[in-house]
């Protein structure tokens, strides 16, 4: 059985190298082909080659260029499901990707562009909270103006602005509790080493030892709800809106049509349609012949 399996394996390695191997040789004959029709008919391939190009370059050119804008945004409420699904449908053009956390520390990492990463990652964490926006436009002049409307739209869908009151009122509660928990272990600390004040009392680090009694002073709990308090207070301050931008929407350097790109791409094309059409001049004769046929019922 094993022997059976091997040689079925070893058989289907062999019929995929047979068929790249037929593949690549047939690209090569359709590569030789064209090549030395490009030769034959050189000043039709090379005009159509050069007219297309032409054109590429032409819709490449700086007034026309596209370019991505983007920014990351943190939800204060919404879900980044509903934002993404809200915010694409908006426009064909706009675009909303994951915002990805690599250390676990709640601080962005990379932004998803490719799509790669799953929501249920438990390595490179899908980041609750953020998320990255993406629209493409050719007038960055009115990058603002484009900015401050999206906000406009996010803000005032009903959805979104309902998801917020909840979040804020547990974000006002959260943020009491914990200045009422850093003030309450404050005092404790406050009074042990007012307590303490004698001539018999020595503190040594978090401790304070008077004759036979040790107390344990709470610095190591205070420290850690003030590493908490600062972290929510961030998040505290940004919780103003439903979708609060964490910087403004900024383009990428280079175009999305690049002249580059265009020229390199419409040159291509032009070589492939005017080996085409050439292909189509020699064999005209066969063409017309076919096209008299009659009609076979």
């Amino acid at each position: 059985m094993e022997q059976k399996q091997i040689t079925t394996l070893w058989d289907a390695v062999q019929s995929g190298c047979h068929a790249l191997y037929d593949a690549c040789r047939w690209f090569g004959r359709k590569l030789g082909q064209m090549v030395r029709l490009s030769w034959r008919k050189w000043w039709l391939v090379g005009t159509i080659t050069l007219l297309i190009g032409a054109a590429a370059l032409y819709y490449a050119r700086p007034s026309n260029q596209r370019y991505k804008i983007q920014a990351i945004a943190t939800l204060n409420g919404p879900t980044v499901q509903e934002v993404t699904t809200f915010y694409e449908s908006l426009d064909l053009c706009y675009e909303a990707f994951h915002v990805i956390d690599c250390a676990h520390n709640g601080t962005p990492d990379f932004v998803d562009y490719k799509r790669k990463h799953s929501i249920y990652d438990t390595i490179d964490v899908v980041m609750p909270r953020q998320i990255a926006l993406q629209f493409e436009s050719k007038e960055l002049d009115k990058i603002p103006q484009q900015e401050e409307q999206i906000l406009r739209t996010l803000n005032t869908n009903p959805v979104f602005v309902a998801a917020y009151q909840v979040y804020k009122a547990h974000a006002d509660r959260q943020f009491r509790f914990d200045s009422e928990q850093v003030d309450k272990l404050d005092s404790m600390t406050s009074t042990l080493y007012a307590s303490a004040g004698n001539e018999q009392a020595h503190v040594s680090g978090w401790n304070i030892t008077n004759g036979k009694k040790e107390i344990v002073l709470p610095l190591a709990k205070i420290e850690e709800y003030l590493v908490k308090k600062t972290i929510r207070d961030h998040y505290y301050s940004q919780c103003t809106a439903p979708v609060v931008l964490q910087n403004h929407f900024t383009p990428c350097r280079k175009p999305i049509n690049g002249r580059l790109k265009c020229t390199i791409l419409g040159l291509l094309a032009g070589w492939l349609i005017g080996c085409l059409i050439a292909a189509l001049i020699d064999d005209r004769q066969r063409i017309r012949q076919w096209l008299q046929q009659p009609a076979q019922e």
